[in-house]
């Protein structure tokens, strides 16, 4: 027997707690960013007004699946939506269901959810990867249940296969790539004595952390407020959850300095064999002289020298600077599961049939 149940608690946290940490070791392509460790923080301090929605299911007393939601309102038509906790403008490579994939198990959660379809409208999940089984599950349950399963192109992922020796690998990068690097390296030796740390001790990386802030603070991402320089509520968040991650010996950083004086940093979490590029940010003073990108050329350098790990997760976002440093990517897609109710309706109507009508016009209109 199959008994599911939804969880919307603060309290509830701490009672799933080891029921989430053994299934995250059993989920696929699982990321830092589905960690107990990193939601939990998330939620205390930066959900706002979005309402906490765990679904849990269990079979002979165990728990097999957990689906970790939120509800949240979409403008402009305030929509409720259902979708994988955390803010959706981070880059997070969300999953919906958290345990081994198993399609009865997944489908008997969201019939859970269908029951209680008065609390909302939409399903959405971003980056998710063609094959992802969860989309299938996803498809037959919206035949099922009449309600529409719209694909929308997201942005791609890029990643990096670390079975290459530096020199080759750099050979096979754009001559302009190149060249850059060899001219960014002039231009900082010629400010003064250019040196690059890595840092992988938890007190030496919470120092990181610091001039990683500190470096926030003198780029373009302050004025932004991209990252780090969001709110101190969030960079107090960030560096919990950073302090575990060190803790645990899966968080590594980089600092490049010129004379002595930090000029950029790199931050990553790493999780079995996959190295996740998180964070970077450099001093706006020393632009003309790319030290970020000096420095993530310094990083990849030593990850292919090192062999420990077998991929180099760029994450989705940036795309520009991400794809000079790699040609293979995963293309990914925004997942809509929209319900006929007359909030969905409006919201498919808007979306998926007036906007590609306009767009198409006004193609037709710019030709004529």
């Amino acid at each position: 027997m199959i008994i599911c149940r939804v969880l919307a608690d603060d309290d509830d946290w701490d009672r799933v707690r080891d029921h989430w940490e053994r299934l995250a070791e059993l989920t696929p392509s699982i990321t830092p960013w589905q960690s107990w460790d990193l939601l939990s923080r998330w939620w205390h301090t930066q959900r706002g007004s979005r309402q906490l929605r765990i679904v849990v299911v269990e079979t002979d007393g165990v728990v097999r699946l957990l689906l970790p939601l939120q509800l949240s309102l979409v403008a402009p038509l305030r929509l409720r939506v259902l979708e994988p906790l955390g803010m959706s403008e981070e880059i997070n490579r969300p999953r919906l269901a958290l345990g081994m994939p198993d399609g009865e198990l997944l489908t008997a959660a969201l019939r859970l959810l269908w029951q209680r379809r008065h609390e909302w409208d939409a399903l959405r999940i971003d980056e998710k990867i063609a094959g992802d089984p969860e989309v299938a599950v996803l498809r037959e349950f919206a035949r099922d249940t009449k309600s529409w399963l719209q694909a929308v192109p997201f942005h791609p992922c890029p990643y990096l296969q670390l079975n290459t020796p530096w020199e080759a690998y750099l050979r096979s990068r754009s001559p302009r790539l190149q060249k850059n690097l060899r001219a960014a390296r002039r231009c900082l030796e010629a400010r003064g004595t250019v040196t690059a740390e890595r840092l992988d001790h938890a007190d030496d990386v919470m120092r990181a952390l610091d001039i990683l802030i500190d470096l926030h603070g003198r780029s373009w991402k302050h004025a932004d407020s991209v990252g780090l320089s969001q709110s101190n509520s969030y960079r107090a968040f960030y560096r919990d959850f950073v302090e575990v991650m060190s803790q645990r010996k899966q968080a590594r950083a980089w600092v490049l300095k010129c004379d002595g004086r930090p000029i950029a940093a790199t931050l990553a979490f790493h999780q079995d064999m996959t190295y996740y590029s998180a964070q970077i940010a450099h001093d706006e003073e020393f632009s003309k002289c790319s030290p970020g990108t000096l420095l993530e050329a310094i990083e990849l350098e030593d990850l292919l020298v090192e062999n420990r790990f077998r991929t180099y997760d760029f994450l989705g976002g940036a795309l520009n600077n991400k794809l000079r440093w790699t040609s293979t990517s995963h293309p990914t897609e925004r997942l809509w599961f929209v319900r006929k109710s007359l909030r969905g309706i409006g919201f498919h109507t808007a979306y998926f049939v007036a906007k590609p009508l306009l767009k198409r016009w006004r193609a037709r209109s710019a030709t004529a």
